[in-house]
């Protein structure tokens, strides 16, 4: 049971002294914000052995929850949160929730106007590229001072220590935002496993086709996609789309070129501790032209991926994602390239045919000799989740029902329950991924390197010219030198342009935390909160160092 004692460590002074409560609500994915009662189904998450004593005399709160997962079966991560609320709901019966979807196309648009406006959702759904730029814009709330207190719901551990990896999990996101900080609370991911959107196939055309054993590598898989074109049968259900060029040139660029990228910088910036400036060291080498067109590594990325496109269906370039979908559905394609969170949706629209999940194949020297013939390791950091508006923080009665329920989501007795609803991934320590996920999980003993080389050189810059340039690489109107030649000049520009930027916001951001660290130390704030702030203060600085070293003449 929740004390008064574990509410006042966890919200640092910001919560009043009982724990908040409100009525329930069920939520509507049809895109319309609804609040009505919750169901009256008792579960062991949602009991009122959760609630504090005081919460019946606490003030009725109103959350709202943003994301674009809505109740259309393509996905269950809707049905999850939704047993979440209501559970939550159940033990704390003054607060009300309203569920916000909204289509991912346009998300960020929308948000932007939303927070210019003071109408954005008090909890929000975001991809990691998302709570990067809206965390630098100073519209999202820093959550280490919650993240640091003792867990209300797993006794003895701060809510930080709580999540796979614990405080070092979050040190890339930390990173990656001006001001150093935790600024979501991670979910439907995990940071020690290496994930991947590997291939559905059709286990009937394979047979067709005489592909008795599935390919592993990838000069094996090219093999097995001439002889399903040979047999007449479309070999892969493509679409012009960022999504499926940049995933295909994802899987293969991040098999090669093991800390290539270092190479061009002082020892001081390299190695296995400094992988969070993997990113920076990327745009910075793009910016001062380090990567050339004609380097043998992009030569054999490119046409790697060349070699895979020439099995994509005629007209691909015209298909959108639900006409490859489409084409794979009604068998007129053998492989299409999807998502774990998926396989529920195709499990319920498959009926006719035996399908399967076809691995990722491993890039060997038989292919590159820059090929690493391994995975990346688990990334060991958190991902992507629930952010929270900044403006929570003007209500204290809502930013206590704020930091509770998110609390309460990722209890590891509460997350068991929204995977196994949801059929995703977890970031929280303890709890079991559901068996339908492991056909999207890499096999661990290859996945042993840290940095590859990634797509950079392709997809840094603007989509509407790289996207163009692969269409035309592709289907062979350019070659391969003219497109690394244009593809690098168009991530070059959007590079220098982000240094430019580094080399402008960084001592701001150094400054507002080192503010942040003399405050907490003013405070008395707890040790590891101070120890957290300094790292991310040491960090910021060897950062903008770097920027300076290597960009302050562009």
């Amino acid at each position: 049971m929740k004390t008064k004692k574990m509410m006042a460590l966890l919200l640092a002074g910001v919560m009043t002294a009982s724990l908040l409560a409100g009525c329930g609500n069920k939520a509507s994915g049809d895109g319309q914000s609804t609040a009505s009662t919750a169901g009256n189904t008792k579960t062991s998450a949602g009991t009122q052995e959760n609630a504090d004593p005081g919460a019946a005399d606490a003030p009725e709160v109103e959350l709202s929850i943003m994301s674009w997962h809505g109740d259309n079966g393509e996905t269950k991560y809707y049905k999850g949160l939704q047993y979440v609320m209501e559970a939550y709901t159940e033990a704390h019966p003054n607060v009300t929730f309203k569920y916000i979807q909204q289509p991912l196309d346009g998300y960020m648009d929308l948000l932007d106007t939303q927070f210019i406006s003071g109408g954005a959702a008090d909890i929000i759904y975001m991809q990691p590229h998302m709570s990067r730029a809206f965390a630098d814009k100073g519209v999202l709330l820093p959550l280490d001072e919650f993240m640091y207190a003792e867990s209300a719901y797993v006794p003895g551990k701060k809510w930080v220590e709580t999540f796979s990896g614990g405080e070092a999990s979050f040190s890339s996101s930390k990173a990656s935002n001006a001001l150093g900080a935790i600024m979501f609370v991670p979910n439907d991911s995990s940071s020690s496993l290496s994930m991947g959107q590997p291939f559905f196939y059709n286990k009937d055309l394979f047979k067709q086709a005489g592909i008795d054993v599935l390919p592993t590598t990838f000069t094996e898989f090219l093999d097995a996609l001439q002889k399903l074109k040979d047999a007449g049968i479309n070999p892969v259900a493509g679409e012009f789309s960022d999504r499926h060029v940049s995933w295909s040139l994802g899987w293969i660029s991040d098999q090669f070129g093991e800390h290539y990228i270092d190479q061009y910088f002082d020892d001081k910036y390299n190695g296995s501790d400094k992988v969070d400036l993997k990113a920076d060291k990327s745009a910075i080498a793009l910016a001062n032209g380090f990567l050339k067109a004609d380097d043998p590594i992009l030569v054999d990325i490119s046409n790697a991926l060349y070699d895979y496109a020439q099995y994509w269906q005629d007209g691909w370039t015209g298909a959108s994602y639900d006409e490859a979908k489409n084409l794979f559905l009604m068998q007129e394609a053998a492989i299409f390239q999807e998502g774990f969170w998926a396989f529920t949706q195709y499990q319920d629209l498959i009926t006719d045919f035996e399908w399967g999940v076809l691995p990722i194949p491993l890039v060997t020297k038989e292919t590159s000799e820059f090929a690493m013939e391994g995975f990346m390791k688990p990334s060991g950091q958190q991902d992507s989740g629930f952010n929270v508006s900044k403006t929570v923080a003007d209500d204290p009665d809502k930013l206590a029902a704020v930091i509770d329920f998110l609390q309460f989501l990722s209890s590891p007795e509460v997350q068991q329950k929204y995977i196994d609803i949801a059929v995703t991934l977890s970031p929280v320590d303890g709890v079991t991924q559901p068996a339908e996920v492991e056909p999207f999980i890499f096999d661990t003993d290859l996945c042993i390197y840290e940095q590859s080389i990634g797509p950079n050189y392709v997809d840094y810059g603007d989509v509407g010219i790289w996207g163009g340039l692969s269409q035309e690489f592709l289907t062979g109107r350019i070659d391969t030198a003219t497109y690394n030649e244009k593809a690098i000049a168009n991530s070059m520009q959007t590079a220098i342009n982000d240094c430019k930027d580094k080399l402008k916001t960084l001592p701001e951001s150094i400054a507002e935390t080192e503010k942040k660290l003399e405050d907490l130390k003013a405070e008395g704030a707890a040790e590891a909160l101070l120890e957290a702030q300094q790292k991310s203060l040491d960090l910021l600085k060897l950062k903008l160092e770097m920027y300076q070293q290597y960009c302050s003449e562009l």
